[in-house]
């Protein structure tokens, strides 16, 4: 038979111990502080987690990872459970589904959130939890109203008009920091834009792939140089006269 009953008989504590470590496998129970901006997180205290069959807690201190000065920039990240050493760590390995395990795993080391390094090595970008084996893939979604993002921001559906695009031969970083900053929902957050920009000091168009907003002042569009590869932060600040020839869409 495949799948087998976990009885609980009165006084069966062999059968009793069997049931509660099934019911705990793949158990991801972790609370990272600052898990909704940029800044270094720790475990906090109180996190619950199964690593490799075995249980465990973060009892007494949060606990800060380490490693993050070996990432490279502008790479993706995992924070692991370092079984051997009892601590947590960052890697830039990928990990593995197990089926067995019900985790995501490199060796007995079990990874439970991914980030990213930004290009300027102090940011940990895009904290997301690793929950199950289907994690990113959202192949066919089809969003016919609003997409509610962790009930915290909304990103509605519209087409594209004057008011979510910009195609110009001469527009100032001021002008285009007007446009785009009713539509960055809160400081510190950041939006996807499409297109492609072509900056009066450069000689080649770069192609610009999100936007930041850090403060109520400044919007950083995070770009690439289509010949180079580099990566580029041009600085929109409100007045500011900097032409550049854009066309972009978000």
């Amino acid at each position: 038979m495949a799948i087998t009953q976990l009885n609980t008989a009165d006084f069966d504590y062999a059968m009793m111990l069997n049931v509660i470590n099934k019911s705990y496998k793949g158990k991801a129970d972790i609370t990272l502080s600052a898990y909704n901006t940029t800044a270094a997180p720790d475990v906090k205290v109180g996190s619950v987690f199964e690593d490799n069959g075995a249980i465990f807690i973060v009892d007494t201190a949060d606990i800060t990872p380490t490693g993050y000065a070996g990432i490279t920039n502008s790479t993706t990240f995992y924070l692991y459970y370092d079984e051997s050493g009892g601590v947590f760590i960052y890697s830039n390995t990928a990990p593995s589904w197990s089926d067995v395990l019900q985790g995501w795993y490199n060796s007995n080391d079990r990874a439970f959130f991914s980030m990213f390094k930004d290009s300027g090595g102090t940011l940990y970008e895009d904290k997301a939890l690793l929950i199950h084996q289907s994690l990113g893939q959202i192949d066919n979604l089809e969003i016919t109203n609003t997409l509610t993002v962790k009930g915290v921001t909304s990103f509605p559906s519209k087409r594209i008009t004057s008011d979510n695009y910009v195609e110009s031969d001469s527009i100032t970083t001021g002008d285009l920091f007007t446009k785009l900053a009713p539509f960055i929902p809160d400081n510190g957050n950041y939006m996807l834009i499409s297109g492609a920009a072509y900056v009066a000091v450069q000689t080649t168009s770069i192609v610009i792939s999100k936007a930041t907003r850090f403060d109520a002042s400044n919007i950083i569009l995070q770009s690439i140089r289509l010949d180079s590869g580099i990566i580029y932060n041009l600085t929109l600040t409100s007045g500011s006269g900097t032409s550049l020839k854009v066309s972009i869409a978000w």
